[in-house]
């Protein structure tokens, strides 16, 4: 009994040294391991020295002219909807792809209808067609300012927007106004459609929001309604005005359902959402911008390449499929929020590569990531580059390139 009591306490011992000795060695946070991953992300970053919309020296993003040789779509993410020092960024390269690539449209994760509204204007309101987020604020008005100065130029920059919710700030009393003269041009009479025309009194920018609020009587009518004016709309649809509006007023049913039936967040209605998001945007580039290189502006979890970790297909998959080589997509990653008072928080795991690029020192970088074979980035990392999720995966598959921020700061909005 002894002997066996010594044995397994040096079996104990032996598996404790050998484990040791593994860690030791292979462990990812390993001193060695750390430095090699480190000099493979310096050999592959192209440092970008300012995200300054106004900053025009632009030798720090030259390398995007290799890089997007022949794109038609450059799309631009962000971690969430409230990062300025990526609204700041993005709008730099903006300015940059306007003025020496030659990508002269911008499509927005707004509102299809209501960028087409506030696209018309001779005066640019953005609080008509998008999120105050995208504009009301510090970080975002330099751009707006661009846009405006651009639209009065020989070479204006032609805004858009893809998605099935409504975003803008339309009046109530307009938005009803402008659907109910499209219906009369059809002859199709709104008074015909009670139910439709109730939700049309409630038709502010989150009306959306409102909808759980409603009878399940009365959201079903409502439904009945636009299902029967959508079959008229199709009878006589000719033309891109007549494109828009039934395209708008088929979100509307969608969303509608959506909400209805599944909560924030859940893979079934960001899918449903996506796929509608792509058929939108593939349509703007096929038939209004067929002969414009476009920009698309989004968040990283909707231009993703494929949706192996989301458990749904986001657009730009679809996008992907459709235009190939011809689409690139930029993810934005960031090592940590940090506060007005310098507080840092959501900090990237320290096995993730956000943290070794921090270890780099590079406050601003960018990689292409069709271009780091036989490297680690080849392989399964730990990244938050999905909203400061720490999440393992391919991320080459995932995105083409990143643009990497050290610390993300809050917006400055009124």
């Amino acid at each position: 009994m002894i002997n066996n009591f010594k044995n397994t306490v040096f079996l104990i011992a032996l598996s404790i040294i050998l484990i040791s000795f593994f860690i030791l060695c292979y462990n990812d946070t390993s001193q060695e391991n750390i430095e090699g991953k480190q000099a493979v992300l310096e050999r592959l970053s192209n440092i970008i020295h300012s995200i300054d919309i106004n900053d025009t020296v632009y030798n720090d993003l030259s390398f995007l002219e290799d890089v997007l040789h022949h794109k038609k779509i450059v799309l631009l993410g962000e971690l969430t909807h409230s990062d300025a020092t990526t609204f700041k960024a993005k709008s730099r390269i903006v300015r940059y792809l306007h003025e020496k690539l030659g990508y002269n449209v911008v499509l927005y994760e707004a509102g299809l209808y209501d960028m087409w509204f506030m696209a018309a204007g001779d005066t640019l309101k953005p609080n008509l067609g998008l999120w105050h987020f995208w504009w009301d604020n510090d970080e975002c008005r330099p751009l707006w300012n661009y846009f405006q100065k651009a639209k009065q130029s020989e070479n204006p920059v032609l805004l858009g927007g893809f998605d099935i919710q409504t975003s803008g700030q339309i009046e109530i009393d307009v938005r009803k106004q402008l659907i109910t003269n499209h219906l009369s041009v059809k002859d199709i009479d709104i008074d015909d459609y009670p139910s439709f025309k109730k939700l049309l009194n409630l038709f502010y920018a989150n009306w959306i929001w409102t909808n759980k609020n409603m009878s399940q009587s009365l959201l079903d009518s409502i439904q009945t309604d636009l299902s029967q004016i959508l079959i008229e709309l199709k009878k006589t649809k000719d033309g891109i005005d007549d494109e828009v509006n039934y395209r708008y007023l088929s979100g509307i049913k969608v969303f509608n359902e959506l909400r209805r039936n599944y909560e924030t967040g859940d893979p079934i209605r960001l899918g449903v959402r996506d796929s509608l998001m792509a058929d939108n945007l593939i349509w703007l580039v096929e038939e209004i911008f067929k002969e414009e290189k476009v920009i698309i502006w989004s968040a990283n979890i909707h231009i993703f390449n494929d949706g192996a970790h989301l458990g749904f297909k986001p657009m730009g998959a679809y996008i992907k499929e459709k235009y190939g080589n011809d689409a690139y997509s930029i993810a934005f990653a960031s090592y940590a929020r940090q506060t007005k008072n310098g507080h840092l928080y959501d900090v990237s795991s320290n096995k993730s590569i956000e943290y070794l690029l921090h270890l780099n020192k590079n406050k601003y970088s960018f990689i292409n990531l069709n271009n780091v074979e036989r490297s680690f980035l080849d392989e399964d990392n730990i990244s938050s580059v999905n909203q400061m999720i720490n999440l393992k995966n391919n991320w080459k598959e995932q995105s083409d390139g990143i643009f990497f921020i050290d610390a993300i700061m809050p917006l400055n909005a009124k």
